[in-house]
């Protein structure tokens, strides 16, 4: 028999055959696993509609095994549910103000006491050693479902308030918080937020109270969540040797950051443990490894971060931004 060389062929292997889907705590966390190096960014254009599927089912979606190996294959993750929109890309840890990396991060909506709420959070996690450091969520329909009618039906009919003070040498200044050098674009901010009680010293602005609706429909999805920082920007919360050096050196009016009933009045130790308790009863939680993805709604879910116990290194995405979703109607 005559050997027949030919022109060499490259065959495509599609990575659907090296991809498979789990879910974990009861359903709660759906997770898509590629068993060999693919291209993540590729891989959802090519299933973004189950990729949305999944992650409207809950809130959450973890992406493992896929080759997210630095920042340049990342960024396109990202891009991929921004929409084309501006998105941004910061260390997890940039907003926790009194929080050591050995002390848990409490459950919380980013930027929910901003204009514009970005839906999505892609965290990638470039660097852990798992020992510690998870990212904790929670699914806050379940929250709402769960609350007791005096506390949720008192917040409906009120709204919380949110109290903002910013002292030298403590957590950002207001630049630094509305992530600007233009007064001008701060005062637009404030004026977007219906701020009140806002005070300055000069040119600087030194404090401001906004008030929210701690429940709304959700933008895309049409469902009630229960989106607000409530208890994470609580004094209640804040580590007992930090709370009572803040309280020895600030009175109620000027701590840095505290929340409220609607009506100005305190939240009492009671009512905050009835909702930290209910947070943690629903929490969702997994061990980081290397080049893992987790898609987070932000508005439908809070999430926190646990002690860091050893060197770790999480980066989140932050993208799709909608305006004033809970924007206070009292009638």
């Amino acid at each position: 028999m005559k050997l027949q060389i030919g022109r060499a062929t490259t065959t495509r292997v599609s990575t659907e055959n090296l991809v498979r889907r789990t879910s974990t705590h009861e359903g709660r966390l759906h997770v898509i696993t590629a068993t060999g190096a693919s291209d993540l960014a590729e891989w959802i254009a090519h299933n973004k509609a189950e990729v949305e599927t999944l992650h409207a089912q809950t809130g959450a979606l973890l992406f493992r095994g896929f080759s997210v190996p630095t920042e340049a294959e990342f960024a396109p993750v990202v891009q991929a549910f921004s929409g084309g929109t501006p998105y941004m890309i910061e260390d997890q840890n940039s907003h926790n103000q009194f929080v050591t990396d050995g002390e848990d991060v409490w459950f919380h909506n980013d930027y929910c006491d901003r204009a514009k709420w970005p839906r999505y959070l892609i965290f990638w996690c470039e660097l852990t050693n798992a020992s510690g450091g998870e990212t904790p969520f929670v699914d806050t329909t379940r929250v709402y479902q769960q609350l007791p009618a005096r506390i949720r039906d008192r917040f409906e009919a009120e709204g919380w308030i949110l109290q903002r003070r910013f002292h030298s040498g403590i957590g950002v200044d207001a630049k630094g918080y509305f992530k600007t050098e233009d007064t001008g674009e701060i005062l637009r901010q404030l004026a977007l937020l219906d701020a009140f009680d806002v005070r300055w010293d000069g040119d600087v602005l030194t404090g401001f109270s906004v008030r929210f609706a701690p429940s709304f429909e959700h933008p895309a999805l049409g469902i009630k969540v229960w989106g607000n920082n409530i208890t994470f920007s609580n004094i209640a919360m804040v580590e007992q040797t930090i709370r009572e050096q803040l309280l020895s050196d600030y009175a109620t009016d000027e701590l840095p950051v505290n929340t409220f009933w609607g009506d100005g009045a305190p939240i009492s130790a009671r009512d905050m443990a009835t909702l930290r308790d209910i947070y943690l009863t629903n929490e969702v939680s997994f061990e980081w490894q290397e080049g893992d993805v987790l898609l987070i709604d932000n508005i439908r879910c809070v999430h926190g971060r646990r002690p860091i116990l050893a060197p770790q290194r999480v980066n989140v995405g932050v993208c799709e931004f909608y305006h004033r979703v809970n924007a206070l109607a009292l009638s």
